[in-house]
């Protein structure tokens, strides 16, 4: 619920109980996982194995719920200053 929790502020949501809708969260889930293709992509051959896990943890459990929140919540930043995610 970091991305889209009702008891946030402009930086991240809240941690609130219960699921969103299901469909929401697959839709979501999705682009986290594509998001973590461009570390599996930076990190080819470079690192090993555990580091590249804990990379793509940090990436699609904590930096891309909060950049989703300030584009696409009400409450986020960039969305409260007029911008439009046109590609998603």
């Amino acid at each position: 619920q970091l991305a889209f929790g009702n008891d946030g502020n402009w930086f991240a949501g809240g941690f609130q109980e219960g699921l969103v809708d299901p469909i929401y969260f697959l839709f979501h889930w999705s682009f986290a996982a594509t998001a973590s293709t461009i570390d599996s992509g930076a990190c080819a051959e470079r690192v090993d194995l555990f580091a590249y896990v804990i990379l793509s943890a940090i990436s699609t459990g904590l930096i891309y719920p909060i950049c989703c929140h300030w584009a696409w919540h009400e409450d986020g930043w960039l969305k409260q200053m007029g911008y439009h995610d046109f590609a998603g």
